[in-house]
């Protein structure tokens, strides 16, 4: 226990009214004792009702309550006392460790919980925060009170408070923000401790607490007169540097991870080694310094303990992370905005040589641009939020193709498939638009099929097809193919990959490739349609092999009308 902690503690505490909530007589006598050596001026509520009457006749700083009395229970009245007064401290002080209690507790607005019997060392460290706390509100009332006369003193203790970790003494991220914003440092180096959590979970938080406190002591003799320490969130702390290159920094962070190699950390008796990750970035004003050091902290944790990674702007690994992140934003706001919509492109019915289908695909618009579903549908599935796409179109189709007769296809994922709501949602939606499903065709990819869950997914499709629905396979020919899914599933259309179809009229192999699917999908009595059809030459080659139905630039361009 810190002597200097409970030194300042009894000091501090002197002046404040405590409000102390007991039914127990026992129990209350016990507590008194010690409450008596920091509070001179203790009130006494045998229960709820009597501590609530309390409080609304005189002004308290804090209270101690327990939680299960007779008359009203310790939980009611802090719910009763928050109504009055939302700033007064209350602490909870009760033999309960059950997790209800603690989570009712919380919601009801309390700022500590401990256990009976009272353990001295965390009574001490939460009666410390909590009287500081208290001290800190009164000097900010006294200060708008006193506003004329104390404004330039006050305001500075203010702005250091804003600026320092109250754990370690040292500049936080408030400050960190601002000393990049001056122009002043090149360099921001960010450490992680590694494995803190474990620790947390071995030795509790107050033995981690010291642990990040030797941390920042350790590390601020280490630093050189061009470097300035910070403590971020957590684990994390920070350093700023004036002088940028690879070499200098590189030097510093192995000499860093070689000290503490060799310099255990005692805590209260035990020896830790202290391992590190590092990320590095350089601080330029077309650049956003923290999240570059975060990202390059990411790769470091990747590689493993004890590294350092360099930000690159250059890396392409990093980039595409920033632009999977960024697109990942965009994309929830498209889908909160139901910003996506169906484009539609045709089919070419090749025996009759007319337009008899249209496949509906997403689409959304950005500042007036038309956006590809390769930038959102990536990220919705990274969401979760594939079946809410799914949703908008099925519903923006289906009030479109009521106005005509044309058959139509949609995409269904595997989320689809999984969540369940399908066969439900288009019930309600052939109802509401009239919709006939024997003009609907639901396209899937192939390796839907061979998920872990094909059972699940083989059962939805089933009650899909039950329901008058025809199913495609989509994107046939590539990945995880083979001609053995026909035969198991019973596919009503498949759809060729364009990837054999685009060089069809040059390619013998994939001429021989087509032709067998061809055979195959003929044999099983499935109808064919080959995408990516660009120019005419495939479309002749198509018309030879007889396959059915052609899809592509030279039948007709996505559009949000038909042709």
């Amino acid at each position: 226990m810190d002597a200097q902690q409970v030194e300042q503690l009894t000091k501090d505490s002197q002046n404040l009214k405590l409000l102390y909530v007991e039914d127990d007589e026992e129990a209350r006598e016990s507590t008194l004792t010690t409450l008596s050596l920091f509070f001179q001026d203790i009130t006494i509520a045998v229960d709820g009702l009597d501590a609530l009457n309390t409080f609304k006749k005189g002004h308290f700083d804090m209270i101690i309550t327990d939680i299960n009395m007779p008359n009203m229970n310790g939980i009611d009245m802090i719910i009763k006392i928050r109504e009055i007064n939302k700033n007064v401290v209350i602490l909870v002080l009760s033999a309960h460790d059950n997790k209800i209690y603690f989570e009712q507790t919380i919601k009801a607005g309390i700022d500590g919980y401990l256990l009976k019997p009272i353990d001295l060392e965390q009574f001490i460290d939460l009666m410390y925060k909590s009287v500081n706390h208290i001290n800190r509100e009164k000097e900010l009332l006294d200060y708008k009170q006193n506003l004329e006369q104390k404004v330039e003193e006050q305001t500075q203790k203010i702005k250091e408070h804003l600026y320092t970790d109250s754990l370690t003494g040292l500049f936080n991220f408030v400050k960190l923000e601002d000393d990049i914003e001056s122009g002043k440092f090149e360099t921001l180096i960010i450490y992680d401790i590694t494995q803190l959590s474990l620790i947390v979970k071995q030795y509790g938080r107050a033995f981690s607490s010291k642990l990040l406190v030797k941390v920042a002591r350790s590390l601020e003799q280490n630093i050189t007169p061009n470097m300035r320490l910070y403590k971020l969130e957590s684990d994390k702390f920070a350093i700023l540097c004036s002088e940028y290159s690879h070499k200098y920094i590189k030097e510093f962070c192995e000499q860093i991870l070689a000290y503490y190699d060799m310099t255990p950390l005692d805590i209260d008796g035990i020896d830790l080694t202290v391992t590190f990750s590092i990320g590095i970035s350089q601080i330029k004003e077309d650049l956003d310094s923290t999240i570059n050091a975060e990202y390059a902290l990411s790769n470091a944790k990747r590689i493993g303990r004890r590294h350092y990674f360099f930000y690159d702007v250059d890396d392409n690994v990093i980039s595409e992370e920033k632009e999977v992140i960024k697109w990942l934003k965009i994309t929830k706001e498209l889908i909160e905005k139901d910003a996506i919509f169906p484009y539609y492109q045709a089919l070419l019915d090749i025996k009759t040589d007319k337009i008899y289908k249209y496949e509906v695909l997403a689409r959304a618009e950005i500042d007036g641009k038309i956006i590809a579903p390769f930038y959102f549908l990536d990220a919705a599935e990274k969401l979760g939020l594939m079946s809410s796409i799914t949703r908008m179109i099925i519903q923006k189709s289906f009030r479109f193709f009521s106005q005509n007769n044309y058959e139509f296809s949609i995409n269904i994922s595997q989320r689809d498939l999984l969540e369940g709501y399908l066969v439900g949602f288009f019930e309600q939606k052939l109802e509401l638009y009239g919709i006939d499903p024997s003009r609907v065709t639901l396209e899937i990819l192939e390796n839907v099929t061979i998920s872990i869950n094909g059972k699940q997914i083989q059962n939805e499709l089933d009650n899909l097809k039950n329901m008058g629905f025809s199913i495609a396979i989509d994107d046939f020919g590539v990945e995880n193919s083979n001609f053995g899914r026909l035969v198991d599933i019973n596919f009503d259309i498949v759809k060729i990959d364009g990837f054999f179809i685009k060089n069809l009229a040059k390619s013998s192999k994939d001429r021989l490739i087509v032709e067998s699917i061809v055979s195959l999908a003929r044999t099983l009595g499935m109808k064919i349609v080959a995408e990516y059809v660009e120019n005419k030459e495939i479309l002749d080659v198509l018309i030879e092999m007889g396959v059915d139905y052609a899809q592509g630039y030279y039948i007709g361009k996505p559009e949000d009308h038909l042709i």
